[in-house]
């Protein structure tokens, strides 16, 4: 069961490793200042991969697990979202240029922007698709999709880079490869799933249930994100550059960390509705110590190899990737265990204050740097491990009533945590 998990989160994980393939073409073809618009649009990327379907994917296992009488049933409903809603969103964002054609932000014209977010919403409706192959547990399909998908990121991508000389190459070359595996997983979800569906009010009133209390989550794990982007691009695009390009490094952890969440979640479930607390426990503990070695794998490879492999424009930010890694590496971990554990017990508003708490004081700590003129890439990347390290402390005053997490869970972390720091403060020579 545990290999199998392994297979998913692999697969999850290959996509985010094609993009990390590509950041020597990104630091040798882009300038720091067409890079810094990339990531810019990249903002509008991420926030309507939640927005698209509101994250419907994130709730679809536990969605589909305790509604599994009906399973058929839900099945293709939720084809049917996947299918349709883009379509809703491409034609609004056709309007919405079609009246502001000559709009720019932050420099950027709207068409691009709007791109990205056509981008944002595909991929919002494939990662509802690959869920409905992983419950069938389709493991063939879904390792296809995963590699299709990558393959034509890559392939896209580059080729772009040869017909355009800027950052408008690498969007649309996201949005060639996420339109066209949008068809290949509508393809493959319609073979397993080719009876209509009726619309019931209660799919809806149960989807809101599942669904909306991991919205508020995600979206503020979004603004924090713009946050600390656009208070470095008030500086200047040459710092938003290095945190950019150190930020999609680090957050191969964060991915990773996701993709253990959802592909253990249908056993972490089920071993705690049969009462097999033991079982729970240890899976946890092994997606903890994989998610460590990413960190720790990661983190070595940086500071060997980062500068000869992204060249002479970025040199040297392998120390912000040290810094931002462990701040992923908590937030991960925080996230993976605290959203199994409240979502399972229905304790999803606590966890929405939890990161209420934690993005405030977070954006509070950027704007104290920005109000004393103190940002910079390794003060933003400080402030992010400072509030992970807080969200840590009051997600283990919370979560230890009940008694899923164990004594080794944290053993573990906080020895991984205590070490890290500690060379982290030797290799920059505080």
């Amino acid at each position: 069961m545990f290999r199998k998990s392994l297979v998913y989160s692999f697969c999850m994980l290959l996509p985010q490793f094609i993009g990390f393939i590509l950041l020597p073409v990104y630091s040798r073809y882009l300038s720091k200042t067409d890079f810094s618009y990339l990531s810019l649009i990249e903002i509008f990327v991420t926030l309507f991969s939640i927005l698209g379907i509101l994250s419907v994917d994130r709730s679809v296992i536990r969605f589909l697990s305790v509604n599994s009488d009906f399973f058929s049933f839900y099945l293709k409903f939720f084809k049917k979202i996947a299918f349709c809603v883009p379509w809703f969103w491409c034609f609004l964002f056709f309007c919405v240029y079609y009246l502001f054609t000559d709009l720019e932000i932050w420099g950027i014209s709207l068409k691009w922007i709007l791109l990205g977010s056509v981008v944002g919403v595909f991929r919002a409706s494939i990662q509802v698709q690959i869920r409905l192959i992983q419950y069938q547990d389709r493991i063939n399909s879904y390792i296809f999709v995963s590699i299709f998908r990558s393959l034509l990121d890559l392939v896209f991508i580059y080729a772009m880079f040869n017909v355009f000389n800027d950052f408008s190459g690498p969007i649309v070359g996201m949005f060639l490869a996420s339109f066209s595996t949008f068809i290949l997983c509508t393809y493959i979800v319609e073979k397993f799933t080719s009876d209509a569906v009726t619309y019931d009010k209660t799919l809806a009133r149960d989807l809101v249930k599942y669904t909306l209390p991991i919205l508020p989550t995600v979206l503020l794990a979004w603004l924090l994100m713009f946050f600390s982007r656009a208070s470095l691009e008030y500086y200047n695009l040459s710092s938003l550059a290095d945190f950019s390009m150190s930020y999609k490094i680090s957050y191969i952890i964060a991915i990773f960390s996701v993709a253990m969440q959802i592909s253990i979640s249908k056993s972490f479930y089920s071993f705690l509705e049969v009462g097999n607390m033991e079982s729970a426990q240890k899976i946890l503990i092994k997606a903890l110590i994989l998610i460590s070695f990413v960190c720790f794998f990661l983190s070595l490879s940086s500071w060997l190899f980062l500068d000869s492999i992204l060249g002479n424009s970025y040199e040297g930010i392998w120390v912000h990737v040290l810094i931002l890694n462990l701040s992923m590496y908590i937030n991960g971990v925080v996230g993976m265990s605290m959203g199994l554990v409240l979502y399972y017990y229905g304790r999803t508003v606590l966890s929405l204050y939890l990161y209420i708490c934690y993005t405030i004081l977070s954006t509070s700590l950027l704007f104290f740097l920005i109000f004393y003129d103190f940002i910079s890439v390794n003060s933003v990347a400080f402030v992010l491990l400072i509030s992970s390290l807080f969200l840590f402390l009051i997600q283990y005053l919370v979560i230890r009533q009940y008694k899923v997490i164990n004594n080794g869970f944290y053993f573990v972390f906080i020895i991984f945590i205590t070490a890290y720091m500690g060379v982290l403060c030797l290799f920059i020579n505080f």
